[in-house]
């Protein structure tokens, strides 16, 4: 059974920083409503895709060059999460965000790293217009963890939780969008 990590991370999140204050006050940044349109954006790039009509050998030989890239991006995502949480229970005892900022950075950078060595991998004609999306994908998900490192460092709890939601929202449509393509490994996901 898979489980979404990244998932598994904003849920973490949620619980370790329930009740914790923070200087963010009440009111929707403009940073957790980037998060929200990417990952509603996202949503309708998923949904508005053409099915795969490259030939079955060039696509399974294609899925067979990026899924390292996601088996990669995972253990790095598996290795952040023990410190995650031992950074969660600090955070929740000081009711600051700070604690969450080494882990998150070195999220950021799995997924930045990730997106990376997607990009660098050169797609089939054929391939060209679905390999795109899930390169944009890829560089989404960077984007977002930006943005929740950026809340953490400003210590904004409202701006925090948002983007946890963005991300949760944005991983199920990430993964469903590399599943269809037919990818093995899924970001964010580990078997």
């Amino acid at each position: 059974m898979r489980i979404p990590l990244l998932a598994a991370i904003s849920v973490a999140l949620v619980i370790a920083f329930a009740g914790c204050g923070g200087s963010g006050g009440s009111s929707t940044t403009s940073e957790a409503t980037t998060a929200a349109t990417t990952a509603a954006s996202t949503q309708a790039q998923t949904t508005a895709t053409a099915p795969n009509t490259a030939p079955p050998a060039v696509h399974v030989a294609f899925v067979r060059r990026i899924d390292p890239v996601c088996a990669e991006y995972n253990q790095a995502i598996k290795a952040i999460q023990p410190e995650l949480q031992k950074q969660g229970a600090k955070a929740q005892a000081s009711g600051k965000l700070g604690p969450y900022i080494a882990p998150l950075t070195k999220a950021r950078a799995a997924a930045v790293a990730a997106s990376s060595r997607y990009n660098a991998i050169h797609p089939p004609a054929a391939e060209r217009p679905h390999a795109a999306l899930v390169g944009r994908v890829l560089s989404g998900q960077a984007k977002l963890d930006a943005l929740l490192l950026a809340a953490a460092k400003s210590n904004s709890a409202s701006k925090f939780s948002a983007v946890e939601g963005a991300i949760t929202q944005y991983t199920q449509q990430a993964q469903t969008l590399m599943r269809a393509y037919g990818m093995t490994q899924i970001c964010g996901a580990a078997g």
